[in-house]
């Protein structure tokens, strides 16, 4: 655990996981270690890539009725609101925008504007109308990308929290994440793309309110990554 202005806050493992660097605090999912970090990064920064990574707006996805975030006011986050954040507590994101910023670090550290399909096409194939990629802006650099890409497959190939996203014969960077929801209930995700180090493809799943009485990302979500990415691959 680790004590922010006064509050004791736990990590998911209660017995602690023992001596952590970053890389392994990120691939073990370690509270701590996370609150750790946002503490050094402060408010400012943090918000400022919070921002950046696209999270306080609409992705443009060609879809109607897309929904936004909620997030703290910039002026409301005080050392217990950075150190909850910083582990993904306390605010909502959509899908859409998680995978869009997971695929900035991805593809080299350009947040770009998701679309459903590539082109329409007519009767004869004739390219009707086509969406080239729109690169909205450089979030972080090529080597930081990189950076996190070995860290997130070491987590899998490793056994870190997302070991369960494994695909034999591929890298595979993955994170998996597990959220307390208001009514105390449990949200399991995994998001991964691949291969690592030159990836061609990235995937969401999230498990709302998941019944089995296992309800960490790892367990709910990782596996169907898996299973998902070993169909697309080949």
């Amino acid at each position: 655990a680790f004590t922010v202005g006064g509050v004791l806050i736990h990590c998911h493992k209660r017995k602690g996981h023992g001596s952590l660097n970053f890389a392994a605090g990120l691939q073990q999912s370690c509270n701590p270690v996370f609150m750790q970090v946002g503490a050094r990064v402060g408010v400012e920064a943090f918000y400022d890539y919070f921002r950046s990574f696209g999270y306080l707006e609409k992705t443009g996805i060609d879809l109607p009725s897309e929904t936004g975030s909620i997030f703290h006011k910039k002026e409301n986050i005080h050392e217990v609101e950075l150190a909850t954040a910083s582990f993904g507590q306390r605010f909502n994101i959509s899908m859409i925008q998680q995978i869009t910023a997971v695929a900035a670090v991805a593809n080299g550290g350009n947040l770009v504007t998701p679309h459903l399909l590539e082109r329409f096409t007519d009767s004869e194939n004739r390219t009707m109308l086509a969406y080239a990629t729109k690169i909205k802006r450089r979030v972080v650099s090529e080597s930081t990308c990189r950076t996190i890409s070995e860290i997130l497959e070491g987590g899998v190939s490793g056994g870190g929290g997302a070991k369960n996203a494994y695909v034999c014969g591929y890298k595979i960077a993955a994170k998996t994440g597990t959220s307390e929801k208001l009514n105390g209930k449990r949200v399991g995700s995994c998001v991964a793309y691949a291969p690592a180090d030159a990836p061609r493809i990235a995937a969401i799943i999230m498990v709302d309110e998941p019944s089995s009485g296992i309800v960490y990302g790892s367990v709910v979500a990782a596996p169907y990554i898996s299973s998902l990415l070993s169909n697309i691959l080949p």
